[in-house]
């Protein structure tokens, strides 16, 4: 039986490294090996899927992202372990039934921050340490997630918005689980890294995590464009200035985490109805407890507003981001950017067709 959302928080994070095989918290374990994904597949960013996979081969595409990656080799990560943790993970991601923060969405971003990695000139940017740091904090990025937003747990003063004083209360969480599942050592991926390279891949992940709060979006994209007036590329370097490059290694994720509109436009309109989903149903949260309600959450039921909403997002968020990055990766950014223009242009025409629509409804009734 799948635990309640009521079950899951602060209370129970040492209940996740707990060893006992009757535990709740522990999924039954699979010894299926991973297969590799070619990585003619993973660096093809519209051809590259996860939507309806099985869990084996969400499995295998992050084992096989590590390894091409060179991560599984360089930092000695036992596959045994890395099976362990990727169930437990998959569990705790999948155990509140989410729409659309689930382990799909998580492997999904892993794939993007991962393709950024291959196919652009950022990874330049990056040593070994914060490779295995943004590459890891993608995968976890929503463990444990609830499927309500910050804001719905600082209203509902749940015990994460107690625990965390309403400050990204769901990126501590997320953090602090993700670590917490490796204190059994059977999980341990990290295992083999010298504690002076643990230290720093958890920090870096820490701030790449916390970057992935929206409510920090804009304030994080202003620093971002003042950086990238002043510096050149390479003085994002981690060798360089490690404020630079901690922000702009943690809009890369944040950039990933809100990929949806960069997706082809097919893979796009089911990310995003999952993402509706999963609003209409904080919603009627809302009103069933007597919260204040989120106002863009409001009539979503209604496509025209549903589009609408879309076409905001992706004007005012993940267009202006995107095209900021890409000018500082010197065009590498070019596919995903190519699909936003079709994501959007998509969107403004179903409005228009809706519109159309209650017009020609309106005028016979």
């Amino acid at each position: 039986t799948r635990s309640k959302s009521s079950d899951i928080g602060p209370q129970s994070l040492a209940d996740l490294s707990a060893p006992s095989p009757t535990s709740r918290m522990k999924p039954q374990l699979s010894l299926a090996p991973f297969e590799t994904i070619s990585v003619v597949l993973l660096d093809d960013y519209n051809s590259a899927d996860f939507l309806g996979r099985d869990k084996q081969f969400l499995f295998s595409a992050a084992w096989s992202m590590m390894k091409h990656l060179g991560l599984l080799e360089r930092f000695s990560i036992p596959a045994e372990a890395l099976r362990a943790y990727l169930h437990q993970l998959h569990f705790l991601y999948e155990r509140t039934a989410n729409p659309y923060h689930n382990f799909t969405h998580a492997i999904t971003v892993m794939h993007g921050v991962y393709w950024m990695l291959r196919k652009t000139r950022v990874v330049s940017l990056f040593d070994d340490v914060a490779i295995l740091a943004v590459v890891f904090a993608a995968l976890v990025h929503d463990v444990d997630h609830r499927g309500k937003t910050n804001n719905f747990e600082v209203k509902k003063m749940s015990d994460l918005g107690l625990l965390y004083n309403n400050k990204s209360v769901l990126e501590n969480h997320h953090c602090a689980t993700a670590f917490t599942l490796l204190l059994e050592d059977s999980r341990n991926i990290f295992k083999c890294l010298h504690p002076q390279e643990f230290l720093k891949m958890r920090e870096l992940t820490i701030e790449f995590i916390l970057t992935t709060d929206l409510a920090c979006h804009f304030s994080h994209h202003k620093k971002l464009k003042a950086s990238i007036e002043k510096h050149s590329l390479s003085n994002f370097g981690i060798s360089s200035s490690q404020e630079r490059f901690v922000l702009l290694a943690g809009l890369l994720l944040h950039a990933a985490d809100i990929s949806v509109p960069t997706r082809p436009v097919e893979q796009s309109q089911i990310w995003a109805a999952k993402v509706r989903q999963e609003f209409i149903n904080q919603f009627d949260e809302e009103v069933k407890l007597g919260l204040p309600i989120t106002p863009y959450f409001k009539d979503l039921k209604n496509w025209a507003s549903s589009c609408a909403n879309e076409i905001s997002f992706i004007s005012n968020i993940a267009k202006p981001l995107y095209e900021d990055l890409n000018a500082l990766l010197q065009g590498d950014l070019a596919v995903p950017l190519k699909n936003l223009e079709l994501n959007l242009q998509n969107w403004i025409d179903l409005l228009e067709k809706e519109r159309e629509r209650e017009k020609v409804q309106s005028s016979q009734s």
